[in-house]
């Protein structure tokens, strides 16, 4: 064979070659397979590989896509609406579908609370060892002196005054029962007095001014019955002595006859009714007992009897008064 034909069969055989190559690279883009120098169109690739599977299969991401959320049970208490609507549904706080009664939807709540919290006065209340009252009284007892000085100075005249007097009452409780309590204690007062000088016989009012404090001050023993929650009656008494503290304005300090103290002895006798303020207001009494270790709180309705005699000066002090005050019982 000459030359001439075997570079003519030598073009064949690479137009061939080449043909095939190219028919070769086409059946691969066909297939959505890449090769060098070929731009990716992801979307359109997908889009061939997958248009014939069931879009309702669970296997294929795709499948979300074709879900319409818009015709989900909106009420449904599982699946919230497309718009990320809240859940509708609401349980009956009377009869809960699960047969359990929410948290704060008892009908009787406030009973309970209610129920508890006596339970936990009446706990706590019998645990209280100490009891310390601040009383307050009426003046109206009876002062006795000679040329009955007393009443002119103190009593009688428009100018005069006598605010009454203030207790301070301490308590211990040796015996605390369901219905009886026992105690015994202490009771200081301070009760003030003032009023122009008088003269004696011609009862003309000077430009003195006389100021005249008490001290009360008792021993007691008593006890207390309990007819049911809210009320307590206490009788007590003991021996008390009363202090006298006398000044006049028309004297120098340090001079002779400014001041003038005296202490006269005698006994006491006190009846009071006490109402539970702690029944009363509980849950402020609640505050009271973790705040302040409070057992319990009472109001006071006392009547107060008493007799002094032997004091320097001829006077004697006896007679009545009634009062109001709190008791407060702690540990």
């Amino acid at each position: 064979m000459s030359l001439i034909g075997k570079m003519i069969n030598w073009y064949k055989c690479w137009g061939l070659s080449f043909l095939l190559t190219f028919s070769s690279n086409l059946f691969c883009a066909d297939f959505s397979q890449f090769i060098m120098g070929q731009t990716p169109d992801p979307d359109k690739d997908m889009e061939k590989t997958y248009k014939n599977v069931e879009t309702n299969t669970t296997f294929l991401p795709e499948n979300a896509k074709t879900v319409d959320f818009s015709k989900t049970d909106k009420k449904s208490p599982f699946i919230s609406g497309y718009d990320d609507q809240l859940m509708e549904k609401k349980l009956d706080k009377n009869t809960p579908d699960v047969g359990v009664t929410p948290l704060g939807t008892f009908n009787n709540a406030e009973n309970y609370l209610e129920h508890d919290m006596q339970i936990l006065l009446h706990d706590i209340e019998m645990k209280g060892k100490k009891s310390i009252s601040l009383n307050y009284y009426k003046d109206t007892f009876d002062y006795v002196s000679k040329g009955d000085v007393f009443n002119k100075v103190y009593r009688d005249d428009p100018k005069s005054y006598n605010p009454g007097t203030l207790q301070i009452a301490y308590n211990y409780f040796y015996v605390k029962k369901e219905y009886l309590d026992c105690f015994v204690g202490a009771n200081i007062g301070f009760g003030y007095n003032q009023g122009p000088g008088v003269f004696i016989y011609s009862r003309e009012v000077s430009d003195v001014t006389f100021r005249l404090v008490t001290f009360p001050t008792d021993f007691s023993i008593g006890f207390g019955l309990r007819p049911g929650k809210w009320l307590k009656l206490n009788l007590e008494g003991g021996p008390s002595a009363m202090g006298l503290y006398q000044s006049r304005s028309d004297r120098d300090a340090g001079e002779y006859g400014k001041r003038r103290r005296q202490v006269g002895f005698g006994y006491y006798g006190q009846g009071s009714l006490k109402i539970s303020m702690s029944n009363i207001f509980p849950k402020y009494y609640h505050s009271l007992y973790y705040g302040m270790n409070l057992t319990k709180v009472w109001l006071n309705v006392l009547a107060r009897y008493h007799n002094y005699s032997n004091f320097q000066d001829d006077i004697q002090i006896s007679g009545a008064s009634l009062g109001v005050g709190f008791s407060f019982e702690s540990f």
